[in-house]
């Protein structure tokens, strides 16, 4: 009962994150014509977060 609780909380993580992801490639998109270069490496930065995130969810689910 708990792991199957916890498949689907790391389920909702994962959908939450992409969904963050897809936003924020959209504003870089928008954003990235119109301004510096210095919000493309901030993006670049939470982009990283993002992904390292995302691996360590996964490196939780697995155990």
């Amino acid at each position: 009962m708990v792991n199957s609780c916890f498949s689907i909380l790391i389920a909702w993580l994962n959908l939450i994150l992409i969904l963050g992801e897809c936003r924020l490639v959209v504003e870089f998109l928008r954003h990235s014509t119109l301004h510096s270069c210095v919000p493309i490496f901030f993006q670049a930065f939470i982009f990283s977060i993002d992904f390292i995130l995302l691996q360590f969810l996964k490196f939780l689910y697995v155990i």
